[in-house]
């Protein structure tokens, strides 16, 4: 049957799939269109992995159930459109006004949008709500599509569960957290008595905040309430800073005081749900630092249940562990009603929320938390190696980021204000080299030109215009005081291939022409127009990213506090957000570069003023020396032990060529394999990388393709003929992941890989990838947080002023006071050396290299001696003069060598303003010495 209504469905065997199942069912489930064998069969929800969803739903007793889609009349493996939508939706509708069901079970973004507004189902799954739908109001359970565990075999778990969550829902509705004891302490009398009863009777404390917004460093932050619990089905929540508490500031000030005694009692242990957050709260604004904060739920969960991302929020883990699941429905239907705006307008500035909906749910907050530790922290003590990595390394880390995010880093606001300027510049002087090609001019033209036919059209009365007259009138308006768009992709298209001639073999997904900085590159040598829009594109970034956004973060310190995410990835990396301290860029070594002379992380320097620096201590090579003792390969111990270049070192052995005589492109050939191994690169991809051009521009490069596969292949064979200790060991791997579905870094962190059995070959290829590099890599970021816990605790206990501000993968970043660097810098690299040793036996060395600077974009190489011989500012004064004397040096050799005369030198660099004038004054005597 044909809908008759539009064109959408021209070309498939069912252009309209209507929904299967009995006239009434209490439950219905809505995916976003018909698949390939829905379009094959006729019907929706057809194949094996639908079939097995309804086994399950018929083993928990669920048989009236209906299946249908949002969209009747879609091409298979099609996007639905607003346009598709639109034209199916009344038959939706007709179908639940018919079928009545109590329970719709979206699938799909788009039909998870039809049914609660917004998008984002991995996160919302297996969340239910009730929702006004067709007239009534009904329960809502997103979940996710049955096929799409044909592709992440891990949803075939989460939709087990949300199985389970229908049949609940199914049997008894939606129901109020029952069986629970929740107080709300309004009066000074009962918060006295509560907390007094916690400090003499708990053997355990549950604790929560609610606040205004994710930073406590903000003028308009503050907390809104706490609630607290020391048993299961119990909670209880006091407002403190509420705009409407019923208590007045006076007694609020009392209630800090006992909750500070409360609270940093060691012997009552601690438990909260990402309890980093709070304890900085507590500290930071009230000055409470909570004491034997012993277990965090979210990193409980992390380590022994999964640690993908959106399943870590602990109303995701209500629903699948206990049976509180949408206590927080009635807070998620207010926020939802509330603008998203920045600062006290923010949807996570809980002060908007009103105190009779606040209260219930930041009781159930710490109650759920509670009931989490009790699943959690068994599942973890039966496991020996998860024991030391939550309590050597979770709980610890906790305490260090919290310290580290309070600390913040320091932003130069004379640095900010000339790089405002500075990017403007920039971003206008290549827009306009850009804007006065005539081709560009020939489209503005050309597009304005279709404006004026349009007020030509316009003349012509409605009733008189042909369609197609018409159809130009409505799409000619916006070509009005046309400018050419260089962030729109159909104008790129236009510019660069049709009025330009340039050829890409870059696509995209849908076949079409790219813009991407890959097609960018690829066609970069057959106009200049591609290197400027790199160019653009890359500055517009770094002052949307940093120059701007910046300084709307600093504390009236003039302090930006990043925060760090120990669950933030899969392999147990940290991340970081707000603002993201991992993203600054990599420093330029290109003295003709924009960011060379405008460098982002420039913007962070010392709080100490001229008696201060930023030092970077940085693992050496880390990830390499961890693969070789996790494989315990012999010649790659030996590589590591001779204490020359790596690189040129694992070239010497593989081609057989002295350490000494390694050219050049040989070193970065064994760079490159030596990192992609670990990993998980294939020989195809080093052809890639190494060897092919297919433009041809390139003269160490070929535009052979199969001579480029066979020189990639013979390159990781030549390799792994080498270090064959590590070739059994990425063998061993892969068959132990395919046998238990997971690996583990050295410590016991586990990456589980379910994708490893998907029937999608690029998910399948990446669970594989990452079998090899998970072990390696979490391991090296067990070391650099085992490293920033005992730092930071050796600085806390000995009451230094230097301070960690910030750790980069690999790296620790510090605030240094100048007359401790001799002794901090030798405890850093003692400690970052050394902490692997009451965990890994190994002899081949962990090293850690130095950087100092006067910001932390403007740091140099250092050596422990060095560090041992600043004791002073002038001290630095000086070392660092010398390091930019060398600096400097090279870039006019650099740039002479290029062809540049003498004066165009001085005039360039001259242009950009030095940390020390006089520095440059120097170099410019002794290179007009040399000169002359």
């Amino acid at each position: 049957m044909n809908c008759n209504k539009c064109e959408l469905c021209k070309g498939v065997s069912n252009p309209l799939i209507m929904g299967e199942g009995s006239g009434k069912s209490r439950v219905m489930f809505i995916q976003d269109c018909p698949g390939e064998l829905d379009d094959k069969h006729g019907e929706p929800f057809y194949g094996k992995s639908c079939n097995a969803v309804r086994t399950a739903m018929e083993n928990r007793g669920i048989s009236d159930v209906y299946f249908t889609s949002l969209v009747k009349c879609l091409a298979p493996n099609e996007e639905p459109k607003p346009a598709h939508i639109e034209q199916c939706l009344e038959y939706l509708e007709s179908e639940i006004e018919v079928v009545d069901p109590d329970i719709i079970i979206p699938t799909g973004n788009k039909s998870l949008k039809y049914c609660i507004g917004r998008v984002g189902i991995t996160k919302v799954r297996g969340n239910a709500q009730e929702v006004e739908i067709c007239g009534r109001t009904r329960i809502v359970l997103p979940t996710m599509h049955p096929r799409s565990v044909l592709k992440k075999p891990a949803y075939k778990e989460y939709i087990l569960k949300d199985m389970d969550t229908l049949k609940d829902l199914y049997d008894n509705g939606m129901t109020e957290v029952s069986g629970v004891d929740y107080k709300y302490l309004e009066t000074v009398e009962d918060c006295v008595k509560e907390i007094v009863r916690m400090k003499n009777e708990a053997k355990i404390l549950s604790f929560d905040l609610e606040t205004t917004g994710k930073s406590a460093y903000m003028d308009y932050s503050k907390i809104v309430c706490i609630s607290l619990t020391d048993k299961t089905h119990y909670g209880v929540v006091i407002p403190l800073y509420k705009h409407d508490s019923p208590m007045g500031t006076q007694e609020t000030g009392f209630i800090v005081k006992l909750l500070r005694w409360l609270l940093e009692d060691e012997s009552i242990p601690k438990v909260a749900h990402n309890g980093k957050f709070d304890i900085e709260w507590l500290r930071d604004w009230l000055g409470i630092d909570v004491k034997n904060f012993s277990f965090d739920t979210l990193l409980g969960h992390y380590l022994a249940v999964s640690e993908e991302q959106g399943t870590q929020g602990l109303k995701s883990q209500a629903w699948e562990f206990t049976d509180m699941g949408g206590y927080d429905n009635e807070l998620d239907e207010y926020r939802g009603k509330m603008s998203d705006g920045e600062g006290v307008n923010s949807r996570y500035n809980y002060d908007r929320i009103p105190w009779d909906v606040l209260k219930k749910y930041a009781a159930a907050d710490v109650d759920c938390c509670l009931r989490l530790y009790e699943i959690y922290k068994p599942m973890i003590e039966e496991n020996d190696m998860w024991s030391i990595v939550m309590n050597d390394i979770m709980m610890p880390a906790s305490h260090a980021l919290r310290d580290i995010e309070s600390n913040g880093m320091k932003m130069d606001a004379d640095i900010s204000e000339k790089y405002k300027n500075s990017y403007a510049e920039e971003i206008a002087r290549i827009t306009n080299r850009l804007e006065s090609y005539p081709e560009v001019l020939d489209i503005e033209r050309e597009k304005r030109q279709l404006f004026q036919e349009r007020e030509l059209i316009k003349s012509i009365p409605k009733k008189d215009r042909t369609d197609e007259e018409q159809k130009k009138f409505n799409e000619y308006k916006k070509y009005e005081n046309f400018k050419f768009n260089w962030n729109s992709v159909n104008q790129l298209r236009e510019l660069l291939y049709d009025k330009l001639g340039l050829v890409t073999s870059v696509l995209t997904d849908k076949g079409e022409l790219s813009t991407s900085e890959e097609a960018m590159n690829e066609i970069r040598e057959q106009h200049e127009i591609p290197d400027l829009l790199l160019e653009l594109r890359k500055v517009s970034t770094l002052n949307n990213m940093f120059i701007q956004k910046l300084p709307e973060m600093v504390d009236e310190h003039g302090i930006i506090h990043p925060s760090f995410n120990l669950t933030g990835t899969v392999t147990g990396r940290l991340s970081s957000e707000n603002p993201n301290s991992q993203q600054f860029p990599r420093k330029s070594e290109n003295p003709l570069a924009f960011q060379y002379h405008n460098e982002p992380k420039a913007l962070f320097g010392s709080r100490f003023g001229s008696n201060g620096c930023v030092m970077n201590a940085d693992y050496s090579a880390l990830e390499m020396r961890i693969a070789c003792i996790i494989s315990g390969d012999e010649a790659l111990t030996k590589a590591l032990l001779s204490g020359k270049d790596l690189h040129k070192s694992t070239a010497s052995l593989v081609w057989g060529v002295p350490v000494d005589e390694v050219p050049k492109d040989m070193r970065t050939r064994a760079k490159s394999v030596n990192f992609g191994i670990i990993y998980g690169k294939s020989g195809i991809t080093f052809a890639k990388d190494l060897y092919y051009d297919p433009s041809g521009e390139n003269p160490k490069k070929t535009d052979d393709w199969d001579k480029a596969k066979e020189e990639g292949l013979k390159l990781v064979d030549d390799y792994l003929n080498t270090f064959s200790g590590l070739k059994r060991w990425l063998e061993r791997t892969k068959k132990f992941a395919y046998k238990y579905g997971y690996v583990e870094t050295m410590f016991g962190r586990r990456r589980r890989l379910p994708d490893l059995h998907s029937k999608v070959p690029t998910l399948k290829s990446n669970a594989e990838r990452q079998a090899i590099n998970a072990p390696i890599q979490g391991t090296g970021s067990d070391l650099t947080m085992l490293s920033v816990i005992n730092i930071n605790k050796w600085l806390k206990e000995n009451n230094k002023k230097s301070m960690i501000i910030a750790t980069v993968h690999d790296s620790i970043v510090f605030d240094v006071y100048i007359p401790e660097l001799p002794e901090l810098s030798k405890k850093v690299k003692g400690i970052m050396e050394s902490v692997h040793e009451p965990y890994i036996d190994t002899i081949v060395p962990i090293i850690s290299d130095l950087e100092l600077g006067v910001n932390y974009g403007a740091t140099f190489d250092v050596t422990l001696d060095e560090c041992m011989n600043i004791h002073n500012s002038q001290e630095f004064k000086e070392w660092n003069h010398e390091k930019c004397l060398s600096k400097y040096r090279k870039e006019i050799k650099e740039l002479h060598g290029k062809g540049w005369e003498y004066k165009e030198v001085i005039d360039f660099l001259s242009k950009h303003n030095r940390p020390v004038k006089e520095l440059f004054n120097d170099i410019v005597d002794e290179y007009s010495e040399e000169s002359s």
